[in-house]
């Protein structure tokens, strides 16, 4: 599997970003125990849904992430009664989402760009009236910037700004410690502006 969800520096799962997440999810975790899934799982879905598609589309892009998240979801509600309570329960939910957007990936035999790059994200806001020709070179010109970038810059600067997912819950859902994301936001973007820097002609 790609090695871009995993930090081996600090164990997943574990110190104070983990004791929040699994308090967060106690409500859910005593359900389970209570030998109630369905309402388990009702209520995941409803905290975890708009979460795990951010990851979908991040790890996979526009075209496949309602796929992705949905056979996610698919594979936790078969596996929800096998959760045992040795991570936090966003962890173990974020792990099912990524393996289901590795599942996808192989089987298109490629490694499909992991997130939806600048200017193509139906999220963001555009202006109504049609770009300018000097618009669509600033736009080409950013997107090929944030293409250039590192896999693991790329990605936690798509799920952080273009998807706007807290520090918290980036490290969350690519199972890396506080200060390795921290780190990938801070060199992301200053590898960016270095990059802008150097076409700066080229957009005006």
């Amino acid at each position: 599997e790609p090695a871009v969800v995993m930090d081996s520096s600090t164990p997943p799962g574990t110190g104070p970003a983990a004791s929040a997440a699994a308090a967060r999810d106690a409500d859910l975790v005593a359900l389970l125990r209570a030998g109630r899934r369905d309402d388990a799982f009702a209520k995941l879905f409803e905290r975890y849904e708009k979460l795990v598609f951010r990851l979908c589309h991040g790890l996979v892009g526009s075209s496949g992430a309602d796929d992705a998240a949905q056979e996610a979801f698919v594979r936790i509600w078969r596996s929800l009664h096998s959760f045992d309570g040795s991570a936090a329960l966003s962890t173990w939910i974020y792990t099912v989402a990524r393996n289901s957007c590795f599942t996808m990936l192989r089987s298109d035999g490629t490694r499909a760009r992991r997130f939806q790059s600048l200017g193509e994200d139906d999220d963001m806001d555009f202006p109504a009236e049609p770009a300018t020709e000097v618009d669509d070179k600033v736009v080409l010109t950013v997107q090929q910037a944030v293409d250039a970038l590192p896999e693991k810059q790329r990605i936690v600067l798509q799920l952080f700004y273009w998807q706007d997912n807290s520090v918290e819950e980036v490290c969350d859902m690519l199972a890396m410690p506080e200060g390795t994301v921290k780190t990938l936001l801070h060199r992301g973007r200053q590898r960016l502006a270095a990059q802008l820097a150097n076409q700066r002609e080229a957009l005006l």
